[in-house]
């Protein structure tokens, strides 16, 4: 694995128009001295590289605003990540602003060619400090990297995903004459304030019914062929229940309601 991760960086290339620096490498030695633990963790090539990524922009806020730790503290207490897995980002973290914060360009996308061949080139995009800065200024999504969204494509959202399950195809069929039995999951994003399963299970419980309703009324407005007593016993045999408090965002688009 440390050899791959060595070749990785080696055998990368990057435009150099402009006399850019060739993050590449230093993106190389910015992440090789902690490759011990990228091993450990469980990494894989895409994983190490964006999360070195992550802590390398991270750093270059911090060096040039500074007085963001609070907001990075609790980016940490709100996301799902291992103790282990917030003690490296820290650490690169400290290493970017300590050893590299000469190198100021912000890393904004990467390709990955060849791996398949094990023969990787790296290619790496970068946007110098001003541009990025007044990119996200002038975005929609200026408060990015406020709110403690330092992870790219986070939404501070968690989320109720349901499940029909035989009994409520047994229902349609019954009272409705629709033998469909597909029908896709739903999708119920709740505030992040409920950042664990038993937090958002807790919640769910007091407003089940909500839920129950809004998904007889996809198939039919008349509220005397629903199930009259509807407990959260019933909801649970009729709904395949999951929870997720991390939801990403990998499109550029604004995320909007419908009215």
């Amino acid at each position: 694995m440390k050899d791959n991760i060595i070749n990785l960086y080696k055998n990368s290339k990057i435009d150099k128009s402009n006399d850019v620096e060739d993050y590449s490498d230093l993106l190389f030695r910015f992440t090789i001295p902690f490759d011990k633990q990228f091993i450990n963790l469980g990494f894989d090539f895409i994983e190490m590289i964006e999360f070195s990524i992550i802590a390398w922009n991270i750093g270059n806020f911090k060096s040039i605003m500074g007085g963001i730790e609070d907001k990075i503290n609790e980016t940490f207490n709100t996301k799902e990540l291992k103790k282990n897995e917030v003690k490296l980002l820290k650490k690169l973290i400290e290493d970017k602003v300590n050893l590299f914060s000469q190198y100021d360009r912000f890393i904004v996308d990467f390709d990955i060619y060849g791996i398949e061949n094990d023969d990787p080139i790296l290619h790496i995009i970068t946007q110098n400090k001003d541009e990025y800065i007044n990119t996200i200024r002038h975005s929609p999504f200026e408060h990015a990297y406020e709110e403690s969204n330092f992870e790219q494509g986070i939404i501070n959202r968690s989320a109720i995903i349901l499940t029909p399950l035989q009994p409520f195809f047994d229902w349609k069929e019954r009272f409705l004459n629709n033998k469909n039995k597909s029908k896709d999951s739903s999708i119920y994003l709740v505030s992040e304030e409920l950042d664990t399963v038993s937090e958002i299970e807790k919640w769910l419980k007091r407003r089940y019914d909500k839920f129950f309703c809004m998904e007889l009324e996809d198939y039919t407005p008349n509220k005397k062929l629903w199930p009259q007593s509807r407990t959260y016993k019933l909801f649970k045999q009729w709904f395949n229940i999951e929870f997720s408090t991390m939801i990403f965002d990998h499109e550029t688009e604004p995320i909007y309601k419908l009215d």
